[in-house]
């Protein structure tokens, strides 16, 4: 997720009546193996609800991932290395190399890890872990894809640039430009009544002053151009990919998480985590430098939104008000464009014929709570 999100969120939705099963994991051996003697008595009882596991993979073929969610994988799985935060995946259209671009999150060098790591989609093999010019591999969470002919491949670096990497026959990664797209907050605006964040920091400064957090990218259908999201700015930044260098930049809702261009290459859709830009009458909460419209009782965000884009003018032609909060992932489905709401647990279709949503599609699902007698709902879905 981005880093602009609100902190808070109604995390359980109980629906009377509704009970589920527990799906309890199986206590692991590593429990004496930590050098605690209980007896199984008294094992059975501690694990009860709370059973101890280790994440990672499970003998029954299943996952525990490090928010204590479990979950049973289709298909073959990569592993990646240690200490790797994989966020978003890019497959080469070039199907002669097979490859497929992972970029990653808070990686180390040390840990022999990239910010992009690139494998082998038939055997799962990583085949590079590729560290910009050598130095940086600093990733970020969502923005990489691939150009149409598979020659050149565009990633987002929390160092505040958009990284072109060439890509040979093989698949492989070779350095070829960074783009500085640097924080700028002239896009932010500010009322009187605007409340400061944490340690009475202003509207208009920035958490992090050093990135824009570059996030969300595509890349035009000649490959010319890429689109990024400078989540920070809260903009849509232009880059010329012949030239190396930052265009134009314009501003869309607050905390753009991904965006896409439809089949024309005329437009261009903006998932807004934040919502809608606030006005002077809306409460207020600050995030990272931008005031977001928020609920007055739990500051969390009230409202999502999708930014239309005309991409020969760069303009906001419309705004589009999802329904659902947190819009993150994006997918076009013939005229559709499916956006999920990721703390609403819904998929929001927008018709882009009316700009408007023609349904909504409930994810909620009932999830088993240790020792409570109902279910929670939820999904938080955030790709398509």
């Amino acid at each position: 997720m981005s880093r602009k999100t609100s902190k808070f969120r109604k995390m359980f939705r109980i629906k009377p009546g509704n009970k589920s099963r527990i799906n309890r994991l199986r206590p692991l051996a590593g429990l004496l193996a930590a050098g605690l003697s209980l007896s199984p008595a008294a094992a059975a009882q501690f694990n009860k609800y709370y059973p101890t596991y280790y994440t990672g993979p499970q003998p029954d073929g299943s996952w525990v991932v490090s928010s204590g969610q479990i979950i049973t994988p289709a298909g073959k799985q990569v592993n990646l290395g240690i200490r790797v935060r994989a966020k978003a995946i890019a497959l080469n259209p070039n199907t002669k190399t097979h490859t497929a671009a992972v970029l990653t999150l808070g990686t180390s060098t040390s840990d022999g890890n990239g910010a992009v790591e690139v494998f082998d989609t038939n055997t799962g093999v990583v085949l590079q872990n590729y560290i910009t010019f050598g130095t940086d591999s600093s990733g970020s969470y969502s923005g990489i894809a691939y150009s149409a002919d598979g020659k050149h491949l565009v990633f987002s670096q929390d160092s505040s640039n958009v990284t072109i990497a060439n890509v040979n026959e093989q698949g492989l990664l070779e350095d070829d430009a960074q783009v500085s797209v640097p924080p700028n907050n002239s896009f932010i605006t500010c009322f009187p009544n605007s409340p400061p964040g944490s340690y009475g920091v202003p509207c208009g400064t920035f958490y992090s002053p050093s990135t824009s957090y570059p996030g969300g990218i595509a890349i035009s259908q000649d490959g010319k151009s890429a689109y990024a999201l400078l989540n920070q700015n809260d903009t849509l930044a232009q880059i010329d990919l012949t030239t190396a260098t930052e265009g134009q930049q314009i501003r869309v809702g607050n905390a753009p998480h991904s965006v896409l261009i439809d089949s024309k290459g005329t437009t261009a859709y903006v998932s807004n985590e934040g919502g809608r830009v606030a006005t002077e009458g809306d409460f207020q909460i600050w995030s990272a430098g931008t005031e977001i419209v928020a609920d007055q009782v739990v500051g969390a965000a009230i409202t999502g939104t999708v930014s239309v884009v005309d991409l020969k003018s760069m303009m906001v032609t419309a705004n589009i008000d999802t329904g659902g909060l947190h819009p993150t992932g994006m997918a076009f489905y013939g005229p559709y464009v499916l956006v999920a709401n990721t703390y609403s647990d819904t998929i929001s279709v927008i018709d882009t014929a009316s700009n408007e949503v023609a349904w909504t599609i409930n994810l909620g699902l009932p999830i088993g709570v240790p020792g409570e007698g109902q279910p929670a709902y939820g999904a938080a879905p955030n790709s398509i």
